[in-house]
């Protein structure tokens, strides 16, 4: 293919008088928390900062937050306290002396249901900690062996074969970038050179994952720094959808030139095409000037945009997250600056293709030295916080306080899909606005958002249709969905996984024709009643023996499955019927446990489980199906992705 470029950037506005000259009055509001938390803590290390991951290592429901300490000291973890505050702990794997802390992300590596720790540091090296029911555990013999002598900055992981597992990719500045293929049971292989992705003589700062040619799979965005020496800009990967990759950084306009550092990721402008925007100095040797945004024309091609949208930002600047601060239904973007002398920046999308310096009288003004950025909803009300990380004063946690507008939040878990459902993609109408996200690990500069999805709806009540696109491919719509809710959506079996389970389910001997028995064992898999409305009915799961962990799924929807919010019950807790109906009148799914493997590893394994029985309630509509799957998770077992299906039950009400 001829490899050509798609023009000359627009010229760019140098004045220095645009930040005097933005809005007055703030559209946003943030509260510097930091001190109310105690969370205060300084980037202990003099190589260009470190990072921050969100993660729910207790599984407790909200974020909490890991942060890299810097040089010869432990990473902190602030654990969070239900959304009241943070308690602070030393968090291994401690860094050595001359050591420096980097990267920082949290996913499901061994697909057992905890987060493991990825962290990268200069001198270049990656580690990996084991997420373990007591705690971390770092694997000498993990088989990855990539020292380097250079610095090993940004990670960033995807399943870029989709084969259910996740992959890394880790940009090395000053050698060759890192791409290790996940082939299960612990096992990696390096692929860069294989698969030409070493961008070798790149200065690799941040990489990304995000699908910028909407054909289902990963694409690899690397930012590089000092090109116009090195003679290497930024580099785009296409995934060619086979295992392999095809570099497109020329005739994409991808190719950008600077001395460039972090990365965010998002639709700005709503036209269903993800768009870039790279971080940079004011005036690089040889490079463009100022920050860089990549506008996606939607034919694999960019356009840079930055100085026409109002978003250049002539300061040192690193880390660059897009989100719906103020809920209008566009994204907005936070961009970290080093400068001592210049503040850190919100940009407010006006929803033209354009943005305004929303900065002053935001509560973002903050002149330290700012490198990594991340947000979470860490008080669970529905808008996305903030947190900074700093080299010479505190790193700052601040809440938002904008208090605008509709929102929506989803939680994924993949079955087919990896389970964390990393490369997940949700598109949201309401009305005539489209939006998109997708869900990434490894972000910003350094760092990594909370693992769910984010949308603002300003007045709007209803999402008309939220469509789900799972790494996998399948493909899953909602329609109708109230807002101002969190989302928690489990991946559908595939046709051809129900079909492979197919087994002898049948009735009970002796049970009536409206209760449906399901032998728990190995093999039993599917079967489908239909129920005229206006029965009785009830569904009896009935185990004789127990696996390690027992989980039973009850879905409710037009399509199998429509919904699911996950509800835990105790162990012990042997029926129940639908409760607590959703705004909308959608009940919850249930999530039961028969049989149980506590966390210090005391195992249920031999105790019988009681019978699982559920019966229909008034909220079920006319054509709704009621899906029960039950799912066995077993961390030492090798089965698809951790998770074994042992039977599905369809009931069709006519």
């Amino acid at each position: 293919m001829t490899k050509q470029s798609l023009g000359q950037p627009a010229v760019l506005s140098l004045s220095l008088l645009s930040f005097l000259c933005a809005p007055a009055t703030a559209q946003v509001s943030f509260t510097d928390v930091t001190s109310t938390y105690s969370m205060q803590t300084v980037y202990a290390g003099t190589h260009l900062g470190g990072g921050a991951a969100w993660t729910d290592l207790d599984e407790d429901g909200d974020w909490d937050l890991v942060v890299a300490c810097g040089q010869g000291c432990a990473f902190i973890l602030f654990r969070n306290q239900g959304g009241a505050g943070f308690t602070r702990e030393a968090f291994l794997p401690s860094v050595a002396s001359g050591e420096e802390a980097k990267t920082v992300v949290f996913c499901d590596l061994d697909e057992d249901g905890d987060p493991d720790m990825v962290c990268s540091s200069r001198p270049g090296r990656v580690r990996v900690l084991w997420g373990e029911p007591d705690g971390y555990r770092e694997d000498p013999d993990w088989g990855w062996d990539v020292t380097q002598t250079s610095a090993l900055y940004g990670v960033a992981l995807a399943d870029y074969d989709r084969d259910g597992d996740l992959d890394m990719y880790v940009g090395d500045h000053g050698g060759k970038n890192l791409l290790f293929r996940n082939d299960g049971g612990g096992q990696w292989v390096n692929r860069a050179a294989e698969l030409e992705v070493t961008d070798s003589l790149g200065l690799a700062f941040q990489t990304v994952w995000f699908d910028y040619d909407n054909d289902g799979d990963q694409d690899i965005y690397v930012a590089n720094d000092k090109a116009a020496n090195t003679g290497h800009p930024n580099a785009l990967f296409r995934n060619d959808g086979d295992g392999t990759f095809t570099d497109v950084s020329v005739e994409s306009g991808a190719n950008l030139v600077g001395e460039l550092m972090g990365i965010g990721v998002g639709d700005y402008n709503n036209d269903g095409f993800l768009d870039f925007y790279t971080t940079n100095t004011p005036f690089p040797a040889g490079g463009l000037p100022g920050n860089l945004l990549g506008r996606n024309n939607g034919d694999g091609t960019f356009t840079e945009v930055a100085s026409a949208a109002g978003v250049s930002t002539y300061e040192i600047c690193w880390g660059a997250n897009f989100f719906d601060a103020d809920h209008d239904g566009d994204l907005d973007l936070f961009v970290a600056a080093m400068d001592l002398d210049d503040t850190n920046r919100l940009y407010l999308n006006n929803g033209d293709g354009t943005f305004s310096d929303g900065t002053i009288g935001s509560g973002l003004e903050d002149l330290d030295r700012s490198f990594g950025s991340t947000v979470a909803d860490y008080d669970g009300d529905g808008d996305l916080d903030l947190y900074v990380t700093n080299s010479t004063g505190t790193s700052r946690l601040y809440r938002n306080d904008t208090a605008t507008g509709n929102w929506l939040k989803i939680r994924l878990r993949g079955t087919d899909s990896n389970r964390d459902a990393i490369g997940a993609r949700a598109t949201a109408i309401d009305g005539q606005r489209l939006q998109i996200r997708e869900l990434r690990a490894g972000i910003s500069y350094l760092c990594m958002d909370a693992p769910e999805l984010h949308f603002g709806f300003g007045g709007a009540t209803m999402v008309d249709s939220l469509e789900i696109r799972w790494p996998s491919g399948q493909v899953q719509t909602l329609t109708d969905v109230p807002v101002n809710q969190t989302l928690t959506l489990v991946e559908p079996l595939t046709t051809e996984l129900a079909t492979a389970l197919a087994g002898n389910v049948g009735t009970g001997e002796g049970a009536p024709v409206d209760v449906l028995f399901v032998n728990g064992s190995a093999g039993d898999a599917y079967r489908e009643l239909t129920i005229t409305r206006g029965d009785s009915f009830a569904l009896q799961l009935d185990s004789p023996a127990a696996p390690a962990q027992a989980r039973y799924v009850l879905y409710l929807g037009q399509a199998l499955p429509r919904t699911s919010t996950l509800v835990a019950l105790p162990s012990d807790l042997g029926s129940m019927v639908f409760a607590t109906p959703l705004a909308g009148g959608m009940p919850f799914a249930i999530l039961n446990t028969l049989g149980y493997e506590n966390r210090l590893g005391a195992s249920s394994r031999n105790v019988p489980p009681a019978p699982f029985v559920a019966t229909r309630q008034s909220g079920i509509s006319d054509g709704m199906n009621l899906v029960l799957q039950g799912l066995i998770e077993d961390p030492r077992s090798s089965s698809i992705h951790g998770l074994s299906i042992t039977n599905t039950v369809v009931v069709h009400i006519r």
